[in-house]
């Protein structure tokens, strides 16, 4: 199947725990999950991974997920085409300042 080499790890965005100190805190005691987001991840893949999320909805619910900046992470060397966007990386990924709070 097309997607069984991208179901993995090396392609999953990164989720760093946030401080529980944000104002939202007061109201939704839920821990709070700040998602790094792939840069280089097609449209395609992340269609994909927000399809599985979905289906795993009830886990999801367990954490407030806030989008932050961009991960520093470069894409894996052996990458289908299909999984890479029109990003070229020269090795790093600038961080765009976004670090929003929970």
């Amino acid at each position: 199947m097309k997607y069984t080499e991208i179901v993995n790890v090396k392609y999953i965005s990164s989720e760093l725990s946030e401080s529980d100190e944000g104002e939202d805190a007061v109201d939704d005691p839920r821990k709070c999950l700040v998602v790094l987001t792939l840069p280089w991840r097609s449209k395609e893949v992340n269609e994909l991974f927000d399809r599985l999320d979905a289906i795993k909805k009830g886990v999801m619910e367990r954490y407030r997920r806030k989008r932050g900046a961009n991960s520093g992470r470069d894409y894996p060397p052996d990458i289908p085409e299909f999984a890479l966007t029109d990003f070229v990386s020269s090795g790093e990924v600038s961080d765009n300042g976004v670090h929003p709070t929970c």
